[in-house]
């Protein structure tokens, strides 16, 4: 055990307890324009809270915002928030907007405040996190999100729509965007089919053999000038393509991938590496070829996305991941190397009439190295990350309604 490993630790540095179950990362962001960074949060019940340094500046609440007539044919689960809250200045006014969808199929855009500002009706639950981002290069944002009933809308600031395409199913799968000679957007739908539309109108699309409700990441993995598409599966399996959707290559696991990968060069060898957990209990670490450079098992399914920061302030990259086993996870860049055999007893040996002097088979793998580990109290639903005042702020959301700021302690 080094150093690090005998003095460190992994505290909190504030909770809130909401009460409600909350289902994905909270956003992190300076909504007052003082500096310091509040956290934002949704619930499964509907209510939308942003904490500054874990006390409550404001709350709002979607259910109220229904009609009578809403509210007759709603529940607590129809008012279900279950994206994260998206985060930026869509009116240009300088301040940011919060944007989330809700299982009532309403789009709310509120204020920095948390005042109500425009909403939209979509029609079907919306599951997903808002993509905001300017898509048709007119200098102002837009938003993109998809539904469950299979629709992806493009509106501007004021909530009109841009465009709408229709998918083959529901789509729980929240967009990313490759911009380059057009602007695609691209995202995953509950049939396994993964879409890139442009300017409103299908460019491609990929079939994978089950439900793709992580949202696909996009990156220049080979540190070049083209850029690639990563998403995890229900068929348990994590898919590269290439700005075309034509497949690269594929890694399988033993478990259904619902957490969107990170890509993140974390050993300095100038290519990014991917990194994605899986409902086999594991984190992975893969090499842009598709290599496994590492992973760790856990005690039950990864379903958060995982972070890569330098969380102890050591000038070197940590990963963090987040378990249903009710554990944050802090593992170093580089694995841990494992025999598969114990020396001297079984395994490798020279065996009678074998002459070659080098082995060829793998005998053994390499495996997270465990720095820290932290028990949130409940299972982990996300995990989010920012620079602050002195460090990394790493934020952990989990499903019995608590959200905690970690610090790395000496």
């Amino acid at each position: 055990m080094n150093l690090l490993e005998k003095k460190s630790a992994l505290e909190a540095k504030w909770e809130f307890d909401s009460g409600m179950e909350i289902m994905s990362a909270p956003a992190i962001a300076d909504l007052d324009d003082d500096g310091l960074k509040e956290v934002i949060f949704a619930t499964r019940t509907g209510r939308v809270c942003a904490l500054k340094s874990g006390k409550v500046m404001w709350f709002y609440d979607a259910s109220e915002a229904m009609t009578e007539t809403e509210k007759l044919f709603s529940g607590e689960a129809l008012n279900s928030i279950q994206g994260s809250p998206a985060v930026a200045d869509i009116n240009g006014d300088g301040r940011p907007e919060i944007i989330i969808g809700c299982e009532t199929g309403l789009l709310y855009v509120l204020s920095s405040s948390g005042k109500p500002i425009w909403r939209f009706r979509a029609g079907a639950p919306i599951r997903t996190t808002p993509l905001v981002y300017d898509i048709d290069r007119d200098g102002r944002n837009e938003i993109v999100f998809g539904t469950s009933g299979g629709s992806v809308y493009a509106l501007d600031s004021q909530g009109k729509v841009l465009w709408g395409v229709k998918a083959d199913s529901p789509v729980e799968s929240s967009c990313v965007v490759i911009d380059k000679k057009s602007v695609q957007v691209i995202f995953g739908s509950n049939s396994g089919r993964v879409y890139s539309v442009s300017n409103g109108k299908l460019a491609w699309s990929f079939k994978a053999n089950d439900k793709v409700i992580a949202a696909p990441v996009a990156g220049n993995i080979y540190g070049n000038a083209e850029t690639f598409i990563v998403f995890g599966s229900f068929d348990k399996n994590l898919y590269v393509l290439d700005e075309g959707g034509r497949l690269c290559w594929s890694y399988s696991t033993e478990g259904k991938i619902a957490s969107e990968a990170l890509l993140a060069d974390i050993n300095g060898d100038g290519k990014l590496e991917i990194i994605f957990g899986s409902c086999d209990d594991s984190v992975y670490v893969l090499s842009a070829e598709g290599r496994k450079l590492w992973s760790y098992e856990t005690d039950f399914w990864v379903a958060a996305q995982s972070k890569a920061v330098d969380i102890n302030q050591d000038g070197k990259m940590e990963v963090i991941a987040g378990s249903y086993d009710n554990s944050v996870y802090v593992f170093g860049a580089e694995g841990n190397f494992s025999l598969n055999y114990m020396p001297g007893l079984s395994g490798v040996m020279q065996q009678p009439g074998h002459y070659t002097e080098l082995i060829s088979a793998e005998v053994g793998s390499y495996i997270g190295k465990l720095l820290l580990r932290y028990n949130a109290g409940g299972i982990v639903t996300g995990i989010s990350v920012a620079k602050e005042r002195g460090g990394e702020m790493v934020v952990v959301a989990t499903g019995n309604g608590k959200i905690i700021e970690l610090q790395h302690k000496r």
